[in-house]
């Protein structure tokens, strides 16, 4: 009878113990899933609002914007900065016709063929410029002369032909610094686990997604 007595008390204690570790562990377990879906909002939210910093950052340095079918391109400026003299200078101004030889007195361009090999292990002697709308490839011959080049005015330097392409769920750029071929052609990925990319007018607007959960943000971009 004691035996027995005690087979029951030890299942009573087994039935109360249980009831008492699902009553402590359940709140637990729901405070683990609600922190879980709590971070993932916040990844989510840190991956747009990362996502969109360097998407605007590009589109800062560039001309010629066009958005279609989730691409956007558009042609970088080289906007390229000297100090002299504790001041601040654009390295390139305007094209000057002079004795049948264009050349550009406050440029230099050594230096931006330089940044050139740097960025894009382009090894070849020559930039690449805006004028009148059109691309002009400017072979150097010194500091400040170029080869071939026939016409004078303002002119806008430029570094290379960028693509931002979703494609799938990932944002990939594809980088042209030669515009006459894809020789130097460069891809990376720009951002993960994107869902929507679209612009209209001056905004923008990225969606991150993971598994069931989305966040998007939109934000108006100074073009």
């Amino acid at each position: 009878m004691k035996k027995a007595f005690s087979l029951l008390e030890m299942v009573v204690v087994m039935i109360l113990l249980s009831i008492l570790v699902s009553v402590i562990f359940k709140p637990f377990s729901r405070f683990q899933s609600i922190n879980f879906k709590f971070s993932q909002q916040i990844d989510l939210s840190l991956n747009t609002h990362f996502a969109i910093l360097r998407i605007e950052k590009i589109i800062n340095s560039c001309i010629n914007l066009e958005f279609k079918n989730e691409i956007l391109s558009c042609i970088l400026k080289d906007e390229f900065f000297g100090v002299k003299n504790k001041e601040l200078f654009l390295l390139n101004s305007a094209l000057i016709l002079r004795d049948s030889v264009t050349y550009s007195p406050k440029s230099n361009f050594k230096l931006q063929i330089e940044n050139r090999k740097a960025l894009f292990n382009d090894y070849e002697y020559s930039i690449y410029g805006l004028f009148e709308n059109e691309i002009h490839k400017f072979n150097i011959q010194e500091d400040f002369y170029l080869k071939d080049i026939n016409f004078t005015g303002i002119f806008i330097p430029i570094r290379a032909k960028i693509n931002l392409i979703l494609k799938n769920g990932e944002i990939i750029y594809e980088l042209y610094p030669k515009f006459e071929n894809q020789s130097l052609k460069q891809i990376g990925i720009l951002a993960s686990n994107i869902s929507l990319f679209s612009t209209k007018g001056n905004k923008i607007k990225l969606c991150s997604k993971y598994e069931e959960k989305e966040y998007c943000l939109q934000k108006s971009l100074h073009l």
